[in-house]
């Protein structure tokens, strides 16, 4: 049996950046599964993936629903210590000065950055292991994170408006089969985890689904001094859901609700 507990989060700003993009830096909609991860490492002050709370997130099931209230866009300089940016600009490195006026050493370059405003963030998080899950939940409850308790940037902190009691998780959700629309975006994977319970009654059927197919990070390894990630297959949905199709929902809240996990090969592939 799985057990589960939701957490609702909010952020008056927030960025979840799209890989790739510099010098107009774009936002998610809502995080990838990799910062919400490394959220909860955070939490449970993980030291390493030798760590038994990181053997444990390798089993967690997780899923999010976001919105928010508008998008904004800031304008700022990007700085940096290099040696051979601060040459290209100053021409040596023995000068720090443009027309007279000192300057920030090293190089800098102008950029845009996507800020969400108001964002609020419903997190469900499920586990066959009671224990573990109890931990995860009293550390939302009393966090004392190893890092500033933030989702995204640094700069972007977070309030915990509602914790919930940690509970069998079909007693958190139903199966739904009306459509129509939300305002809540989610991650769709290509393979969600679905409760034994409504293993009969729902069919993932991932091609019913119409929005963006995207590839977003999830656990990852440092591989020669980089950022190794698990890529992720998933649909960005923001709720209009079509009609006749069973899906499952949150019980109290009304809010589809669809599950990512690490596949069993995956997961194998990382057990220490």
């Amino acid at each position: 049996m799985a057990y589960g507990f939701r957490v609702k989060i909010f952020q008056p700003t927030t960025h979840f950046r799209v890989p790739f993009t510099y010098s107009r830096r774009h936002t998610y909609p809502i995080p990838p599964y990799s910062t919400v991860i490394g959220l909860l490492a955070n939490l449970l002050r993980v030291e390493g993936q030798k760590d038994q709370h990181f053997q444990h997130l390798l089993s967690l099931k997780l899923a999010l629903a976001g919105t928010f209230e508008s998008k904004t866009t800031e304008y700022l300089w990007f700085r940096n210590l290099s040696v051979a940016a601060h040459k290209t600009r100053f021409g040596s490195t023995k000068i720090r000065s443009l027309q007279g006026v000192a300057e920030h050493p090293g190089g800098q370059m102008p950029v845009r950055v996507d800020v969400l405003e108001n964002f609020t963030l419903w997190l469900w998080l499920a586990h066959e292991d009671p224990v573990f899950l109890k931990r995860l939940h009293d550390a939302f409850v009393s966090p004392r994170p190893r890092d500033g308790l933030h989702l995204g940037r640094a700069e972007d902190l977070l309030i915990f408006e509602a914790v919930e009691p940690v509970r069998p998780v079909e007693e958190m959700l139903i199966v739904d089969r009306f459509g129509g629309a939300t305002p809540w975006f989610h991650w769709i994977p290509q393979h969600p985890w679905i409760p034994e319970a409504f293993r009969s009654e729902v069919e993932p059927r991932w091609t019913a689904y119409g929005g963006l197919r995207q590839r977003i990070t999830s656990f990852y390894r440092v591989v020669d001094g980089r950022r190794a990630f698990v890529w992720v297959d998933v649909k960005l949905v923001e709720g209009n859901w079509p009609p006749n199709f069973p899906r499952l929902v949150d019980r109290d809240h009304e809010i589809p609700v669809w599950f990512w996990h690490l596949s069993e090969e995956e997961r194998r592939s990382w057990m220490v």
